[in-house]
């Protein structure tokens, strides 16, 4: 499967680098925690280090998502594609709990 241009665009310019920094922290966050991937759809808590680094993505997202838009002609659901086929590679690195373990 070939790749869409903004695709390409990030890649390039590793324009998704600073969100992939983030997200990394926070699995590792949530891999200290003890939580399964079911706890991240309803988290126990709220650590106050999870919640800085959750603001933190959710800021580059958005700058990233603004950015790639000025340039091309996608909606934010293409954009979400992308992020979760790109960060699927950390979650894999840093795997979480299993509650059934």
């Amino acid at each position: 499967m070939s790749m869409r241009p903004f695709e390409k665009y990030i890649k390039q310019l590793d324009a998704d680098s600073q969100l992939q920094k983030i997200y990394r922290k926070l699995r590792h966050c949530f891999k200290r925690e003890g939580w399964s991937e079911e706890d991240l759809v309803k988290p126990p808590y709220y650590p106050q280090d999870i919640m800085k680094y959750y603001q933190d993505f959710s800021s580059e997202h958005k700058r990233l998502f603004n950015e790639v838009r000025m340039y091309f002609d996608i909606d934010h659901n293409e954009f979400i594609d992308y992020l979760k086929k790109e960060m699927k590679h950390i979650d894999e690195e840093t795997p979480l709990n299993n509650p059934n373990d």
